[in-house]
């Protein structure tokens, strides 16, 4: 963050808390050496213990407990909604304890869900360390004092904190053509929108291994090359997916591309959409496409090879 809204931020009027509720309950040394564990930390004095049956949801665990498989995940289910009640509970002491009137609120958290924790209709195989939605969605709440409410179907993403929580704190955020980051002030408090947003018309996920250390335009060192790289690209109804992995056993480099409706109207909650759950590849069916179709692959295709090149992939991928 620039040093002036840092400045701004410790000592202005107003006040901007940005709650990461994964790490509400990081109160003890394992939460350093475990930070994707929250069920393996011990929870405060007070909150509900995994595996309590202390809440609402458990008219579900004698199903769970006699339907396999699930009920060999029923453990880890049980652990991963205490542990969502108890970070519920940790966030209304924080803010019963805060001025709302003079202060910004933002909620989120870490992004998918755990596999062993994940229960139909939702898939184990699109879920965290993926670039499905289910893999790269996270909960995202804003809330500004006197600001707007209800729910918005824009596309966002978790980088647009740094320019939304300039805008709430008053600090102009010179121009950096490699910051990715629209302020979401203009959906919840337009008074202290400064940036002069427009409303994102495309979200971007990557994975790959290994990491790397950019240089100053963002680029990889010269001899890096990764084993893997899944892009994703996502627009208001559709999303592009490629898969690009190196074959050991052909020596070659495979790839996978993979097309989606999210939804139809946009802006539209992919929820509400076609394939919420990103089950009907429409690749293996261009025949079948509408224009529309076609026009929305093409821009997602070229947006991808353009603006967000793949990486060099080979053997045993190496990083500087």
């Amino acid at each position: 963050m620039d040093e002036a809204a840092e400045q701004q931020l410790r000592f202005g009027a107003s006040a901007v808390v940005v709650v990461l509720g994964g790490m509400l309950l990081a109160g003890s040394a394992s939460a350093v050496d475990c930070p994707h564990c929250p069920e393996e930390l011990g929870f405060p004095a007070g909150l509900p213990q995994a595996g309590s049956c202390a809440t609402d949801w458990c008219g579900e665990c004698s199903t769970l407990l006699t339907t396999p498989p699930y009920n060999g995940y029923f453990p880890a289910v049980v652990q991963s909604r205490a542990v969502v009640q108890a970070v519920d509970t940790e966030i209304g002491f924080l803010l019963s304890a805060l001025d709302l009137d003079d202060t910004a609120v933002i909620l989120t958290s870490d992004n998918g869900s755990e596999s062993r924790a994940t229960l139909p209709p939702f898939s184990t195989a699109k879920v965290k360390s993926t670039v499905y939605q289910g893999g790269v969605n996270v909960p995202l709440v804003v809330r500004a004092p006197g600001g707007l409410s209800g729910d918005c179907h824009e596309l966002v993403s978790l980088t647009d904190l740094y320019a939304t929580v300039a805008d709430l704190a008053s600090v102009p955020l010179p121009p950096d053509s490699l910051r990715d980051s629209v302020s979401l002030t203009q959906y919840v408090d337009p008074t202290h929108t400064l940036s002069a947003p427009l409303p994102r018309s495309h979200v971007y996920a990557e994975k790959f291994s290994p990491n790397f250390v950019a240089n100053e335009q963002g680029e990889p060192p010269l001899d890096y090359v990764a084993g893997f790289h899944d892009r994703a690209l996502r627009s208001a109804t559709h999303k592009l997916i490629e898969k690009r992995w190196w074959d050991a056993a052909s020596g070659t480099i495979l790839s996978q591309v993979e097309f989606y409706e999210l939804a139809s109207i946009p802006p539209q909650d992919p929820a509400l959409g076609p394939d919420p759950h990103e089950d009907f590849d429409l690749m293996p069916h261009m025949e079948s496409w509408t224009p529309a179709t076609l026009d929305a692959y093409k821009e997602l295709r070229q947006l991808m090879d353009v603006a967000y090149p793949a990486l060099p992939i080979g053997p045993e991928g190496k990083s500087s």
